[in-house]
């Protein structure tokens, strides 16, 4: 009886102990978020990214707490930067916030915003990185529980693909839950993705893949081989250089090429082929945003078609 009497006693003694503790780090959380918050509510970048580095690396927050009130402050900095430009904000501070706001938690208005001015700028690279992650995030109902609206999907998707076909090196898409998402995705919360360019290019005058064109290809194969696509197009597009009979010749080759290679590879999908030469040029977000050598290497590219999703 007093054995027994003395483990009830020291199972009481442990669990008062754990709430304690609980009741000790759910304190200190709440003082930590507090003290984030005050930080976030006076815009001080100084402050805020003080305050993030120890409420970053703490342990005295749930993962859960953490996301909530970092997603809440890089909302409310995006806010405050956005509303900055048309209040004549230096773009210097406007460039700090908006950096704070995506290295603090990453956000699909945030990331278009500045993935939008990073196309602007010439910098399409990094525009396709940030561009084709926002629609990730747009993707993903537990980062983005309200997404933005079908059409506003629709041009970030569409200055995705215009900064992938410029950009220097491919950009591989991002993944949500294992499958391709960015420009290659199929469905991007409720948006259908039917027709999307691609920078799979060529070496001159050739059917040859170029080093991008073959990382390209490559991206395009595993995304298919992972989504519910039962029938695909590859069309091949070309610039205005050249006979319209030389063209329409070289962008059928090249649009069989891919086929041929998707299918040498295992894909188990109807892969139709088909070439328009210079007929179709890409329809552009800003046409008076790019230079005729940009429009051509905009209009020589792949596209890729879906015609029904699988069975």
């Amino acid at each position: 009886m007093i054995i027994f009497n003395s483990r009830i006693l020291a199972l009481s003694c442990a669990l008062m102990l754990l709430s304690l503790n609980k009741q000790v780090l759910a304190s200190d959380c709440q003082s930590q978020l507090k003290a984030f918050n005050q930080a976030a509510s006076l815009i001080d970048v100084a402050a805020i990214s003080k305050a993030f580095e120890i409420f970053n690396v703490s342990n005295r927050c749930s993962a859960t707490q953490k996301h909530k009130a970092r997603r809440a402050t890089a909302n409310r900095l995006f806010s405050v930067a956005y509303k900055g430009v048309d209040a004549d904000m230096a773009e210097s501070d406007v460039d700090q916030l908006l950096e704070l706001s995506e290295t603090i938690a990453p956000t699909w208005r945030a990331l278009s915003f500045l993935g939008s001015r990073d196309h602007g700028a010439g910098r399409y690279g990094l525009a396709a990185r940030r561009l084709q992650r926002a629609l990730a995030l747009i993707d993903d109902s537990f980062e983005t529980p309200t997404a933005p609206s079908e059409k506003t999907i629709e041009s970030i998707h569409q200055l995705a693909a215009e900064s992938l076909l410029l950009a220097d090196e491919f950009v591989p898409p991002p993944q949500v839950r294992g499958v391709a998402s960015g420009v290659l995705a199929e469905t991007v919360r409720g948006f259908s993705v039917q027709r999307a360019p691609l920078p799979i290019s060529f070496k001159t005058g050739s059917t040859d893949f170029s080093p991008q064109g073959a990382k390209a290809a490559e991206a395009l194969f595993l995304a298919l081989r992972n989504q519910n696509t039962s029938a695909i197009e590859i069309i091949g597009h070309a610039d205005e250089r050249g006979s319209e009979k030389y063209n329409l010749a070289l962008s059928l080759a090249r649009a069989e090429k891919v086929q041929q290679w998707l299918l040498g590879k295992g894909l188990q999908l109807d892969v139709q082929a088909s070439g328009r030469g210079e007929s179709q040029p890409l329809v552009l977000s800003s046409a008076g945003a790019y230079s005729t050598e940009q429009r051509w290497q905009l209009n020589r590219r792949v596209e890729l078609i879906r015609l029904a999703p699988a069975h």
